[in-house]
């Protein structure tokens, strides 16, 4: 065609469409360009030559050209969605509302209009809207999976688990392979509900389908380490270690399992570790004090709670423990001081009040 007639745009345009959908995007946009030099006024190839773009991270060439194409063609419904994805990606919040919501009063009637405007809201906290535009989304497309497991996510956000654990759930029923779906839905059962056997099952289903998702045995470990299964626990903070081995909290739980285990030399290498990634750590100081006073290290231990006590104040724990070390090593009335901190700082802490009692009955107090 282009043969016989050399000036037929579209004939460019939907030969530049068959380079894209090829992966030939050099070709793709040297059609795409003739096409508009012959005839600027192609929507199809300015929507075009803007996935190009945005493909080649071109973002201004992106924008403009998917502008043009609405402009042009305002049912050109996939424009709307694409500019819309563009301008979020990089930070264009607002502009991003302004596109979609005049994609939903041209059509009203897309679900993904709906949808994307509900993750705009999420983005921006605004989760009552949200919520409204999933609904919004899923009275038009009810089966549409990934709109259950946002909304699951916006209502586990504003306190709704009833109705977060149904919205998993029903995004579980259209796919059960949803392995993100299954670790929300652990984690309302751990960190909210404390229906521990329920939350494992979930973090368990989740590795079956994901078996890299390092979140999943981060959580799985903490539950099995509530569960009193120490064992357990320690492979799954191991298994987070061979896919994260520089997550400095991770190597911390791992020094409390093996400390719980009676590994004390094991537990004072993870948390050496953790310090070596993260140095402020103040609870991780703390609990190295712990494993080192339990090893009879008792001047490294104080070093360890006073380092931790610099970088947090006002961390009981560390005073209590620090207290308790300098009752072991007969130095009494500092004792005393930094259990009175302790008590200041948390007058709950039964620990320090018994660990008090001690070092005032020493004293002949």
């Amino acid at each position: 065609a282009i043969a016989l007639n050399p000036d037929y745009a579209k004939a460019y345009s939907n030969l530049g469409f068959i380079f894209r959908e090829q992966g030939n995007f050099g070709d793709a946009e040297r059609c795409l360009k003739t096409a508009l030099s012959i005839d600027p006024k192609i929507a199809d190839s300015h929507y075009m030559l803007g996935t190009i773009f945005q493909n080649q991270g071109r973002l201004e060439d992106t924008i403009y050209h998917f502008r043009k194409a609405l402009e042009l063609d305002p049912d050109l419904e996939f424009a709307y969605r694409d500019l819309c994805y563009v301008l979020f990606q990089h930070g264009q919040i607002e502009d991003a509302k302004e596109v979609i919501t005049k994609g939903i009063a041209h059509n009203p009637d897309i679900a993904d209009y709906h949808y994307y405007l509900g993750n705009l809201y999420t983005h921006t906290k605004e989760l009552d809207k949200a919520i409204a535009s999933y609904r919004k989304a899923l009275s038009i497309q009810p089966a549409y999976v990934e709109v259950h497991f946002n909304l699951g996510i916006a209502l586990q956000e504003t306190g709704n688990l009833n109705e977060a654990i149904a919205s998993y759930q029903k995004a579980i029923a259209l796919n059960p392979d949803f392995a993100e779906a299954h670790y929300r839905l652990g984690v309302i059962f751990f960190s909210d509900q404390h229906l521990l056997p329920e939350a494992e099952a979930s973090f368990r289903r989740a590795l079956e389908i994901k078996p890299d998702f390092a979140d999943a045995h981060l959580n799985l470990g903490n539950v099995l380490k509530e569960l009193g299964r120490l064992g357990e626990a320690e492979a799954s903070y191991r298994q987070v270690l061979k896919l994260m081995p520089d997550f400095a909290e991770i190597h911390s739980n791992l020094g409390n399992v093996l400390k719980d285990l009676g590994r004390l030399g094991e537990a004072v290498a993870s948390y050496q570790r953790a310090l070596q990634i993260k140095p402020d750590f103040s609870e991780v100081h703390s609990n190295l004090g712990n494993a080192l006073r339990d090893l009879g290290r008792l001047g490294e231990a104080e070093a360890s709670y006073r380092r931790a006590l610099q970088l947090k104040p006002d961390n009981s724990d560390a005073h209590n423990n620090l207290g308790a070390t300098l009752y072991d090593m007969q130095r009494l009335v500092e004792a005393e001081a930094s259990l009175q901190r302790a008590i200041q700082h948390n007058p709950d802490l039964a620990d320090a009040y018994f660990n008090l009692g001690s070092t005032l009955r020493e004293m002949g107090r």
